[in-house]
C-alpha cells in the first residue's frame, strides 16, 4: 500500500521543520539512508521568514550544504561542469528561456494549463562526461570521470487563479535536513521572479498576488549522521514554545 504524506505550512521555514520532523518519524532505512516516499509540501506563504527556524537552520547545517544548494537552484555559473536549475530554466541549451515562455503564455492566457518548465534534460542527465575524464593507469578509468546524474528537481508548473499566481516542484529526491529549506526559499523567489516581472510589464498592468509553492518529493531522505541531529533541533522548539 502506497501512503502519501501531506504538510500545511505557512512559511518556507517551518515547512523545514516539518519536513525533518516527517522523515524521521514515518522514514524507513533504505539503501543506507533514512528515507520517505510521497511527501507533499504546501508553503501558504513562501516569502514569509521566520527568524526563529532560520537561526536553528544555520547552526545546524554546515554551510557547504548551504551554498552547494544555493549554486544549484539559482546559481548562474556551471556546477562540476553543469547547468544550475535556473539556468536551465531561463537558458536551456542555450537557446530557450522557459521563464519567459511561461510569462509570455499567461499574459496571453491567464487561465493557462500549458506553463511547465523542465528542468531534466534526457539528452544530458545519466550520460558519462567524458571532457572531465582525468585518465590515470592506476585507477579504474571510469571512477575519475564525472557522471551526469539526474537532478534533483525535475519540473516546475506555473497555475494563474484568482489572480493568485501558483507554483508546484516536482523532486525526485531531495537531501531533507541539509538541502530542503534552501529548495522551498529559491522555489518562492522563482515564484516572486515571475509576479514581480507580469505586474512591471510596460504593455499590460497586472495586479498579481504570490500564491503558494507545492512540493511533490518523491524520495525525501536523510543520512544516518542527520537523523541523529533531528530530536535536539525539535527540542528546541519544545522549549521554546513554538509549536509544530
Amino acid at each position: 500500500m502506497i501512503i502519501l504524506f501531506i504538510i500545511e505550512s505557512d512559511n518556507p521555514f517551518e515547512a523545514w521543520i516539518k519536513t525533518i520532523k516527517t522523515v524521521y518519524e514515518n522514514g524507513q532505512y533504505e539503501s543506507g539512508i533514512w528515507e520517505l516516499n510521497n511527501l507533499i509540501i504546501l508553503i501558504d506563504n513562501p516569502m514569509k521568514k521566520d527568524k526563529f527556524i532560520q537561526k536553528v537552520y544555520y547552526e545546524v547545517v554546515d554551510k557547504k550544504y548551504i551554498e552547494r544548494a544555493l549554486n544549484k537552484m539559482i546559481g548562474t555559473r556551471k556546477l562540476r561542469g553543469k547547468d544550475s536549475y535556473w539556468m536551465r530554466l531561463t537558458n536551456w541549451d542555450g537557446k530557450i528561456n522557459q521563464i519567459e515562455n511561461v510569462i509570455k503564455r499567461l499574459s496571453e492566457t491567464p487561465g493557462s494549463k500549458h506553463c511547465s518548465c523542465m528542468v531534466i534534460n534526457p539528452q544530458y542527465d545519466d550520460t558519462f562526461n567524458f571532457s572531465l575524464v582525468v585518465m590515470n593507469p592506476k585507477k579504474d578509468w571510469k571512477k575519475q570521470g564525472f557522471m551526469n546524474l539526474q537532478p534533483c528537481l525535475i519540473a516546475i508548473d506555473f497555475k494563474l487563479r484568482q489572480n493568485y499566481l501558483n507554483l508546484t516542484a516536482f523532486f525526485r529526491s531531495q537531501l531533507a535536513f541539509e538541502i530542503s529549506l534552501i529548495d522551498y526559499l529559491c522555489l518562492g523567489n522563482y515564484l516572486h521572479f515571475v509576479v514581480t516581472k507580469m505586474n512591471h510589464s510596460e504593455r499590460i498592468k497586472y495586479n498579481l498576488k504570490i500564491g503558494k509553492v507545492i512540493c511533490h518529493t518523491n524520495s525525501s531522505f536523510v543520512y544516518s549522521k542527520s537523523k541523529n541531529q533531528i530530536p535536539r533541533v525539535l527540542s528546541r522548539f519544545k522549549n521554546n514554545n513554538k509549536k509544530i
